[in-house]
């Protein structure tokens, strides 16, 4: 197939999935907004941003690497098999080390003395759990991103799971479910199995015979993937970062207002989002076979379709953010109109 065709068949998955995913979190965090008071409803952002950071911590930049790594050996399967074999044990051990971090004394401290909140203590071994699912889910797609598979690497990233809690909150809801902190995250992490399990099976069927040992070696891996997990990390303080600041120096009521902000601050940045689900691998693709010219043309056709859907979202919040919040989260949530226009 050549790269006009994959590019326009991976861009409609990605296009699908992240429309369906957006909405559906959306869609969740409304609900989660109306079961949940404004101060229970910023200790579950807060929880979240937790398991996040903890997964890209103990992903070591594997999830960015392993795309490339099995994208370069698409014709060797035994080496793309072996990459992510690395990956998943690397992933594995270092979301378990985090999570038992986090139950051994770091989540305490983060509790008391960072959050000064005694709501978080309980659900900090669930948000360990957490941390182990989505690291692995994210690896696990990945891998299937560097095989050209968007389809199931959008599926199993995010839109399964997000479809199966828009069902259960969506249930909860409608029957007036008394809700707590810790069933929301006992159905995340449901989800996120769910998620996981189905990657597992579809990467099976694509690496075939695992290998034993080979190329490329475990120092290889990390030194490729050291580079994305600096990045990554920074990267992810930037948009977490100023949530957790408002934890710390406001109150849970200020996080849930300035979480409902920022998660609509995400249909902003939507159209770039879809096309680096479709390029990373054939950016790897072109550049390996030296094709610059290629290169450039992709690279210019992505910054054209992502910049013009991105100017209109900006213009609505800009003009109707009160409404917008009031809408999807309640009237208490309006009181952040200020925090969009500025996000």
């Amino acid at each position: 197939m050549n790269l006009g065709r994959r590019f326009l068949r991976g861009g409609i998955w990605a296009f699908l999935a992240q429309v369906t995913v957006v909405p559906f979190g959306l869609m969740s965090n409304g609900l989660l907004a109306r079961m949940f008071s404004p101060a229970e409803l910023g200790m579950y952002f807060i929880a979240i941003s937790l398991a996040s950071t903890g997964a890209l911590i103990a992903q070591f930049g594997m999830a960015q690497s392993i795309v490339r790594l099995v994208a370069e050996n698409l014709d060797r399967p035994l080496v793309a098999g072996q990459a992510i074999k690395i990956a998943l044990i690397v992933g594995g051990t270092g979301s378990a080390v985090v999570a038992a971090s986090l139950s051994a004394g770091l989540g305490d401290v983060l509790s008391r003395v960072v959050f000064e909140s005694e709501n978080l203590r309980p659900v900090i071994g669930l948000v360990g759990a957490l941390i182990i699912a989505m690291t692995l889910r994210n690896l696990v797609a990945q891998s299937l991103r560097g095989f050209h598979d968007i389809r199931m690497a959008e599926l199993t990233g995010r839109v399964i799971s997000s479809s199966l809690f828009v069902c259960a909150y969506t249930y909860l809801w409608t029957a007036e479910v008394d809700l707590d902190l810790s069933t929301v995250l006992l159905i995340i992490i449901g989800g996120t199995a769910v998620s996981l399990f189905i990657g597992v099976v579809s990467l099976v069927g694509k690496v075939g015979e695992w290998p034993q040992e080979g190329e490329p070696g475990l120092g290889k891996v990390l030194s490729i993937s050291k580079p994305f997990w600096v990045s990554s990390i920074f990267l992810s303080l930037l948009t977490i970062g100023p949530l957790w600041i408002v934890g710390t120096l406001g109150n849970e009521g200020d996080v849930a207002i300035y979480g409902a902000c920022s998660r609509l601050v995400i249909l902003i940045l939507l159209p770039l989002v879809i096309v680096n689900q479709v390029t990373p691998p054939m950016i790897v693709e072109l550049y390996g076979r030296r094709d610059f010219d290629q290169l450039e043309k992709l690279l210019r056709s992505i910054a054209t379709v992502a910049g013009i859907p991105a100017l209109i979202v900006l213009c609505l919040f800009m003009f109707f953010s009160e409404a917008i919040l009031a809408v999807i989260f309640g009237s208490y949530y309006a009181l952040g109109g200020g925090v969009l226009a500025i996000l």
